[in-house]
């Protein structure tokens, strides 16, 4: 489908608090605009115009040989009037000190927040207590929206070698995360339509520990061999 080119803007700084050139103090603040298919309204309008018939026992080939329509109201999708872009913003800061020569310790803390994520809900379902549906015309009322939220934190430590010599260069990084959300993907609909906040829990990526390694050592005649784990 057509779509949106994603878009983003960045602010970031380093500083050097000792002024011996071995210690960088750095942070930065990021807005992302994920990209938005624009022709989501015109399949909801399109899927809005068909009608569906429930029929039992139906009959083959013709499905209305022998078989009984159910009567019942029709369900239908619509399109939040508010459709918003989905976005994230990103905080970081950090410090990474040169321990040695070549050797270097870092270590970051990332926030990430989401907002305006795609998600589905029923807005005509059944009331708590009497079980009845707000508009008897119809069954389910699927309206595609952008109320979707994520949350996200990570601390990242890691240690690397870049060698001016010969030698490996290589590097470990651990990050302790926690990603939560009270969505999943697009179309996501809550189990509980009348408490979609309770759909707020670990995300399906949430990776609490990960540590990463890489090593590089550097051959004759320019060659390179390398590896990572993780």
């Amino acid at each position: 489908g057509t779509g949106v080119t994603d878009t983003k803007g960045e602010l970031g700084f380093a500083w050097d608090p000792l002024g011996d050139s071995k210690t960088a103090v750095r942070g930065g603040y990021g807005l992302y605009y994920d990209q938005t298919f624009l022709n989501i309204t015109g399949n909801i309008t399109i899927a809005a115009k068909a009608v569906g018939v429930t029929i039992r026992n139906p009959g083959y080939p013709d499905p209305y040989a022998g078989g009984t329509i159910v009567a019942s109201a029709p369900s239908t999708t619509v399109a939040a009037p508010d459709i918003q872009v989905p976005s994230t913003r990103t905080l970081s800061i950090g410090v990474k000190r040169e321990l040695f020569s070549g050797l270097a310790l870092a270590a970051d803390y990332v926030n990430t927040r989401g907002e305006h994520l795609f998600n589905a809900r029923d807005v005509n379902y059944p009331l708590p207590v009497t079980r009845v549906r707000p508009n008897l015309n119809y069954l389910r009322v699927t309206r595609y929206q952008t109320t979707g939220n994520s949350w996200s934190n990570a601390l990242l430590v890691s240690l690397e070698r870049r060698s001016r010599d010969r030698g490996p260069m290589f590097g470990i990084s651990y990050t302790l995360s926690k990603a939560t959300r009270d969505v999943e993907d697009f179309g996501f609909t809550a189990q509980d339509q009348n408490n979609p906040g309770a759909e707020k829990s670990l995300a399906s990526n949430d990776r609490r520990h990960q540590i990463v390694g890489n090593v590089t050592w550097t051959l004759p005649y320019g060659f390179q061999a390398g590896g990572i784990v993780s």
